[in-house]
């Protein structure tokens, strides 16, 4: 077995495991001072959702690895991924570790606009990855929605 069938999934599960210790300590913040829009998920309904975009994002990784070319097209996609997996740590550092909402913002959007390019770039060489990456785009996009909200409801409104 190549080792990249235990590196990539391991990367992911570290990601996961990292992106829910950085969220947890904050959840009784996010709940209790934010004004949340009624468009909010429970938090088992995110932990499924999430837990299936991680999955298709594992397996479009180790389809990249294994199956693309090592050319300059690759490795920007790797680079794609990397900076992916270091925002959605901070992402979630700061909104639930330091509660900076606005710089959260942010890296929500830099997180998908790279999930829209990863899923753009990848396409052109195949179908399936791009297939596989449009959960994390949609997602993205949809996670956005609520925070946005929240902030104006909790900060700009008043």
């Amino acid at each position: 077995m190549k080792p990249n069938y235990i590196v990539i999934p391991f990367i992911s599960l570290l990601t996961m495991w990292m992106g829910r210790g950085l969220t947890t300590p904050g959840l009784a913040w996010y709940y209790k001072i934010l004004a949340l829009p009624g468009l909010s998920l429970d938090d088992w309904v995110l932990s499924v959702v999430w837990m299936g975009i991680f999955v298709c994002v594992t397996i479009a990784a180790l389809i990249v690895w294994n199956c693309f070319e090592r050319d300059v097209t690759f490795w920007s996609i790797q680079v794609l991924f990397l900076l992916n997996i270091l925002l959605t740590s901070q992402w979630s550092y700061f909104l639930f570790g330091t509660e900076l909402v606005e710089i959260s913002i942010i890296q929500a959007l830099a997180l998908e606009g790279i999930g829209v390019m990863l899923m753009c770039v990848v396409s052109k060489h195949s179908r399936l990855v791009g297939y596989l990456l449009v959960p994390y785009a949609l997602c993205g996009g949809f996670a956005l929605y609520p925070y946005l909200i929240a902030w104006w409801l909790t900060y700009v409104r008043d």
